[in-house]
């Protein structure tokens, strides 16, 4: 699918010119979405060159004040722009209750840790992307070209944003063959925070209360398909449909023993 797909009909579009000017449209987008507290998140950029490209995919970001994820597919690139320190705070804290939950398990520590994704970028022949987070168990952080897929990747946004993340989880399953087990999706409302557990399965099944529009499945092959497996819904009332399961299995690639 194009790398366009699912975003909000808002997204701003621009032609490159240099860093400087891409860093005050990325500075413009945050404010927006810091004074509402949602909107636009995503910045299009065409005509992007490789030395651009570099720059903006590598760990060491060239607009420090701004935390963002890349990614790109040919000369279009695509920023998703984090709206304010909550979004760090909410995914973070995300990842450290799995980690601690993990521990409690008898999981060695060094067998349970998440990391951001910055430092490592997953490319095909001409789209290159990285997540919020990634969890990877120690048997897969190694191959050959020192790198490889995660288990779980978080991908977070503001409720305006669930279309395109979809894609992205879709994006994830697809190029990896599969050996992405579960994506994350964090959607930041105004009054809520909600939590998609993705992943794939040969059979869906029947999610009492859902719309089938809800679902959104997706085929990524005569056999495979994605759907939101778990939701989860956080409110100033209460959570609602707790708790989430993260199965042992698909985080580790082997049984809990």
């Amino acid at each position: 699918p194009s790398i366009l797909a699912g975003l909000p009909k808002d997204s701003v579009f621009r032609d490159f010119s240099n860093l400087e000017e891409l860093e005050e449209d990325i500075q413009a987008i945050k404010k927006a979405l810091n004074a509402n507290n949602g909107g636009n998140q995503w910045l299009v950029i065409r005509n992007l060159t490789e030395t651009a490209i570099d720059a903006l995919a590598s760990e060491e970001s060239p607009f420090p004040d701004v935390e963002y994820c890349f990614e790109w597919d040919g000369s279009v690139g695509l920023v998703k722009i984090f709206h304010c320190v909550l979004h760090d705070y909410v995914v973070e804290n995300t990842a450290k209750v799995i980690d601690h939950q993990l521990r409690d398990m008898g999981v060695p520590t060094n067998d349970c840790k998440f990391h951001r994704n910055r430092a490592t970028v997953y490319e095909t022949t001409s789209y290159g992307k990285n997540a919020d987070w990634i969890f990877t168990p120690a048997s897969r952080r190694f191959d050959d070209e020192g790198s490889c897929w995660p288990t779980l990747v978080i991908e977070a946004g503001v409720g305006e944003s669930r279309g395109k993340l979809i894609e992205n989880a879709k994006w994830w399953f697809a190029n990896s063959a599969g050996t992405v087990r579960i994506v994350l999706l964090i959607l930041m409302g105004r009054k809520d925070v909600r939590f998609e557990k993705w992943q794939l399965t040969t059979d869906v099944p029947d999610n009492q209360g859902e719309r089938p529009d809800d679902l959104q499945i997706v085929s990524l092959d005569p056999y495979r398909i994605a759907y939101p497996a778990q939701k989860v819904r956080v409110t100033e009332d209460g959570v609602f449909g707790a708790p989430m399961t993260l199965h042992f299995e698909a985080l580790y690639d082997r049984p809990a023993r």
